[in-house]
């Protein structure tokens, strides 16, 4: 099990089992979503996740414009803005969890086995050469 949260604690969830993936998206949306260089998530099956706390009170973006062509459910705290899921509307049996608001514990650790949008990868950033790299989605 896997224990998760935003930055400020209001939400918070439950993971269990393991993983489908874990991946490094470097689409122009996963990078404004995050503010950062991409974005570092593990998608699980529907039944492997649960909030645990503020489910309620979780505000969800529906994202049309991206780079897939799919309609992406960003959800995120309204009180510190942490993003903590999606749900990809190619996926519908799988939710998106993103890495930083993992709670890892001891001698758990995170590695991404796929890349997306390489093309949007910037040149500089070293990741695992044994990632599987797509250009696309």
């Amino acid at each position: 099990m896997i224990p998760g949260s935003c930055l400020c604690g209001k939400i918070q969830y439950e993971l269990s089992g393991e993983p489908v993936n874990a991946v490094m998206c470097f689409c122009n949306n996963c990078r404004k979503t995050t503010g950062s260089l991409g974005m570092a998530n593990s998608w699980y099956t529907k039944q492997n996740f649960k909030f645990t706390k503020g489910a309620d009170d979780i505000r969800t973006y529906e994202d049309h414009a991206t780079d897939s062509g799919a309609t992406v459910e960003r959800s995120f705290c309204p009180n510190c803005g942490s993003p903590l899921v999606a749900m990809n509307a190619k996926y519908p049996d799988l939710v998106i969890v993103t890495y930083g608001t993992m709670e890892l514990g001891e001698g758990q650790t995170w590695k991404p086995g796929m890349e997306f949008f390489c093309k949007r990868k910037i040149e500089w950033l070293g990741t695992p050469a044994e990632t599987r790299k797509f250009h696309e989605l």
